[in-house]
């Protein structure tokens, strides 16, 4: 395999190469040291005076294909080691990683990330644990918000007082008051408009986290995500996406 080294790092040909046709403002301009017999070229003469020496590796479409996504992988974890990345940068970055935290799966969009994350909740009994759950599926039928898409109507305690079989808005606001306590959701007002805000560590459903719905739950959401989710999450701008909130009226 050869090992041709630019700029600090080495490479095989195919991944340098490939780095190269991808017109990557790094892989432009430079010198390339090839460690196996100690000649140096241009960069831009890899095409040329190296493709001789490594036909193979040269001709081999599917090869190059494979080593540019190896190479990419390489670069994009250097530039996330040396906090050098930009925030599209880190996007890539976490699209192309294994995750291996306990969370069953993870999808990435644009400046949130969207997680399915399963933290058990403590000095939350299992029946209010259960009413967490039956509460999520109504708010996701009956909103647009972090679960799911629906209507735009604010949710009236009344009716979700109904659905969960208090008998009384106060009992679900004792309830709910429960739920705050232990962090799994939070209410906020913004612009006059008081909302509700789940927490998604303890959601078990596709919920969004964006910059906003992190630092509110940071505390539980660090023992969930990886060290570069968070990474992301901090680069993002504080954004209040109100439209993905869950109006409550009283």
């Amino acid at each position: 395999m050869s090992k041709l080294k630019f700029k600090g790092d080495v490479y095989s040909y195919s991944e340098l190469l490939q780095l190269n046709i991808k017109k990557i403002n790094h892989y432009l301009e430079g010198e390339v040291f090839d460690t196996i017999d100690g000649e140096l070229c241009d960069i831009s003469d890899l095409r040329t005076k190296f493709s001789c020496k490594y036909l193979t590796e040269f001709m081999s479409n599917s090869q190059i294909d494979r080593q540019y996504t190896l190479a990419e992988k390489k670069m994009l974890k250097n530039k996330y080691l040396n906090k050098s990345i930009s925030k599209s940068e880190m996007f890539l970055h976490l699209k192309n990683i294994k995750q291996d935290k306990i969370t069953p799966s993870y999808n990435y969009d644009k400046g949130y990330l969207i997680v399915n994350l399963n933290k058990i909740p403590f000095n939350v009994t299992d029946s209010e644990y259960g009413k967490f759950h039956k509460m999520l599926i109504f708010l996701s039928n009956n909103h647009k918000n972090k679960i799911a898409q629906g209507n735009s109507d604010p949710i009236k305690k009344e009716n979700l007082s109904k659905f969960l079989g208090y008998k009384k808005v106060d009992y679900l606001n004792k309830y709910l008051g429960k739920l705050k306590k232990q962090s799994l959701i939070d209410e906020q007002t913004f612009g006059g408009v008081r909302y509700l805000i789940i927490n998604p560590a303890y959601a078990r459903k596709n919920m969004e986290i964006d910059n906003t719905v992190y630092k509110m739950f940071k505390k539980d959401l660090d023992e969930c995500l990886t060290e570069e989710q968070i990474y992301y999450l901090n680069m993002s701008d504080d954004n209040i996406e109100i439209d993905s909130m869950i109006p409550i009226l009283d």
